[in-house]
């Protein structure tokens, strides 16, 4: 029990929760804590190592009490007086007849103390309950107040292990408990020094069970008192004030207009205060977001809104069907599963900060940012699940993905936010039994990817494509930019020091020209930025070179890998070979052939065949690109057509563009389709994929459709945006439309997600590369 405590209570923040919903599950309207230090923890460690080295000398009677005086006398010199009945313990040191009662008032120099007046503890219960390690009287109390009652008062803890965490706090507990229905208090006294492993006794020789107490001053009381003493770590104020800060305040979520459980806390008598959240912060926020996860008739739904107040921007979302699926990466019936969760969270672009009245100046705005920041906490029924927006946390990986990205955006300490859970709604995301996280399962994996689908791709994608909409906006470019600062700066500069020589008097003066120094000081640093945007837009396109560098060299080496292999078969004797083997072997060329056909697509992609405008056949091209996927389609039952309006001509479709970068554009188009073709087939078995190609060769149209899940009208530009996706990581990085529309600009065309909506679900289905209209 004593490893168990020490494993499972991993800090003493973790043991105070613990002790706090044990106070709540019991009905108590609020709990108070006490801490008591007489005597410092490095002094008291030492007096005990003392009491402990000096019981084994024999001595004679009269020498033993010297002893003793002097060990107590030298302990009664280090207490604190000014604490709380600081001189009665230097009495009980001093007065001290043997090494026990010395050991005793060492012991209870230090105190924590946990007071409610819940429904307390019969002696039964004491025994019984208490005593017994994973007990089922809270899940049993959950099970009996239904989802009704849940609502009205949770139920916090089920595992009936909050208890060991008087373990971890100190070697000795005396509980003092009642129900209303009794008339004596049920005392409870455990040393669990007695069980460790220096302990002689034997485990039946330690009587461990609970004594009837004094009555009761009013029938009517009811309650439970917990004192821990023998502390095990150092306390402080400032350490209490810490454990308030970094876990109390945020205990219950902060984020409600009240607190839902009211906590006394005090050191040596002294209040400490627990931080409230300053709802004024909110109005600060750069941006702010909210989302939901609900199960609706139609099948589970993510929908939410992105605020960019710094921008004054905001879009929706919502993800269903098989984007959603996608996205979370498992099945509806896990989603189902997951049950219906809420997010909320504020967004600060610490630089841009400024001082607001009734918080304080800009350095207090950033303290307040600092003491909420870290990511995304998570609440179930209003109270807190560790270690989820902790310092130390990045469950997300925020911090991670914003090192990744410029500037640093959307890291943890910019956000302020929440995840809401319910007992009821929620039953897959239990808690670990070491009170670190929830369980890892199905629902918490399906959890983890909706919310970093919202931070990646709902919230920074969309940050990111405002912002720069805004720096193209920008009237001057960063080099003209800062020769304008530089050039200004000099100047104003020299005719501030040539005013103060032939003005002294005229320091006001003085000091408004400095401001316009600092105010072009701002300006250059616009300058910066938005040379650091240009320059991360470069990195893209040579990191997406990079990508396309590799895909030629990986396409070459397998094209010459592929040709081998078929020639290795071509002379193989067939009638050498064991039964069976032939016909094996004729499967595997025919996989080889497929495969080498689709390389051979791939060979207008490298650098010669990139670069060069040609004329060809585009229905030709079309056509060519789909032979190469028949094996894909038939391995997934798609029905693929091309269609030419109004007729074909003898000569085919003949354009002039770069033979390789159409290619690219068409493999992008069929990928997708194929993708959401066979998320759309997951979610309904009897479901027939169909993708249709027409070519207008009269308006020089080229459509490509089919009949998946679509995307939402309302998302149709946002597609096109780079690194914009719902497909999961390894599926794809939400670069293919963009480059696809970069690639139908070159050659001055246009690329769009076009109308008419599926009249299913009013999504949008069919792509149109428009040729022959960008001048």
């Amino acid at each position: 029990m004593l490893q168990l405590g020490a494993e499972l209570i991993s800090s003493d923040g973790v043991a105070f929760y613990e002790l706090i919903k044990n106070s709540f599950d019991a009905g108590s309207p609020r709990v108070d804590i006490d801490v008591t230090v007489r005597l410092p923890h490095d002094r008291y460690l030492a007096h005990i190592e003392t009491v402990h080295n000096e019981r084994q000398v024999r001595r004679t009677k009269a020498a033993l009490t010297q002893a003793i005086h002097e060990v107590a006398a030298a302990a009664a010199d280090d207490v604190d007086l000014a604490a709380p009945d600081g001189p009665e313990l230097v009495a009980e040191l001093r007065n001290a007849s043997d090494w026990d009662q010395l050991l005793a008032s060492l012991d209870e120099a230090n105190s924590i103390v946990f007071g409610d007046t819940g429904t307390g503890m019969s002696a039964l219960e004491l025994a019984t309950v208490f005593l017994t390690i994973g007990t089922r009287s809270r899940l049993a109390q959950v099970e009996q107040g239904g989802r009704g009652a849940a609502a009205e008062r949770p139920v916090l803890g089920e595992k009936g292990i909050g208890r060991l965490s008087v373990m971890r706090l100190g070697s000795r507990v005396q509980i003092e408990t009642s129900t209303d229905a009794e008339t004596n208090w049920n005392l409870l006294d455990i040393d669990w020094r007695l069980f460790s492993h220096k302990s002689e006794a034997e485990i039946g020789e330690i009587d461990v069970s609970p004594e009837e107490g004094e009555i009761k001053a009013s029938p009517g009381e009811h309650g439970t008192r917990i004192r821990v003493t023998g502390l095990s770590s150092e306390w402080s104020f400032d350490k209490l004030r810490d454990i308030a800060r970094e876990e109390f305040s945020k205990l219950t979520d902060p984020f409600m207009s009240r607190s839902r459980y009211p906590i006394s806390l005090r050191f040596n008598d002294r209040a400490v205060d627990i931080m409230r959240m300053d709802k004024l912060l909110f109005e600060q926020a750069h941006a702010a977001v909210r989302a939901n996860f609900t199960l609706g008739g139609s099948g589970p739904q993510f929908t939410g809104k992105v605020e960019y107040l710094l921008r004054n921007r905001e879009k929706s979302f919502l993800l269903e069907g098989a984007h959603l699926t996608s996205v979370a990466g498992r099945s509806p019936a896990v989603l189902r599963s997951l049950g219906p969760f809420s997010v909320t969270f504020y967004w600060f672009n610490r630089q841009a900060l400024e001082a607001v009245e009734g918080i304080g100046d800009k350095r207090a705005v950033q303290d307040l940012v600092n003491a909420w920041s870290g990511g995304l906490m998570v609440f179930r029924d209003g109270f807190r699940v560790n270690p989820y927006g902790s310092p130390d946390d990045d469950w997300l990986d925020l911090d991670r993905k914003a090192f990744a990205s410029g500037g640093y955006k959307v890291n943890r300490k910019q956000v302020v936010g929440k995840v809401d859970i319910t007992r009821f709604g929620n039953p897959a995301l239990t808690d670990q039994t070491n009170r670190e996280g929830l369980r890892d399962c199905q629902e918490k994996a399906a959890l983890v990817k909706l919310l970093k689908h919202l931070f990646d791709t709902e919230f920074r994608a969309f940050l990111n494509a405002v912002d720069k909409e805004a720096q193209a906006a920008l009237p001057v470019n960063f080099d003209d930019l800062g020769k304008r600062v530089e050039s200004e700066e000099r100047q104003i500069r020299q005719s501030i020091k040539t005013l103060l020589e032939r003005h002294p008097e005229e320091k006001r003066l003085a000091a408004g020209l400095e401001e316009s120094v600092n105010r072009l000081g701002v300006l250059l640093k616009e300058a910066d930025a938005l040379a650091e945007s240009y320059a991360t837009g470069r990195q893209q396109l040579v990191s997406l070179a990079g990508l396309g560098l590799m895909v030629e060299i990986v396409a070459h080496e397998l094209n010459r890998s592929t040709a081998h292999a078929l020639a290795t078969l071509a002379d193989t004797d067939a009638t050498t070979l064991a039964p069976g083997v032939g016909e094996r072997l004729n499967t595997l060329r025919a996989q080889l052939k497929t495969l080498q056909k689709r390389l051979r697509i791939l060979d207008p992609l490298s650098q010669a065949g990139r670069q060069v405008k040609e004329t060809f056949d585009l229905i030709a091209l079309v056509e060519e690109v789909i032979a190469s996927h028949d094996a894909q389609f038939y391995r997934h039952n798609i029905a693929c057509s091309v269609t030419v309006t109004p007729s074909r001509p003898a000569g085919g479709m003949p354009v002039k563009m770069v033979k390789g970068m159409i290619v690219q554009v068409l493999e992008n188009l069929f990928s997708n389709s194929v993708y959401w073709l066979k998320q759309q087939r997951k979610l309904d078995k009897s479901f027939k994929p169909r993708i249709d190609v027409e070519v207008d060769t009269r308006s020089k149209i080229l459509r490509v459709s089919d009949n998946g899940p679509g995307i939402p009208p309302e998302r149709r530009e946002e597609v096109f945006h780079p690194f914009v996706t719902t497909k999961p990581p390894g599926e794809g990085k939400g670069l293919g439309l963009y480059i696809s529309r970069e690639i139908a600009g070159y050659h001055d065309a246009t690329l769009v997600l076009d109308d008419p909506p599926a009249p299913k679900n009013g999504h949008l289905n069919t792509f149109t590369l428009t040729l022959g209209v960008k001048k």
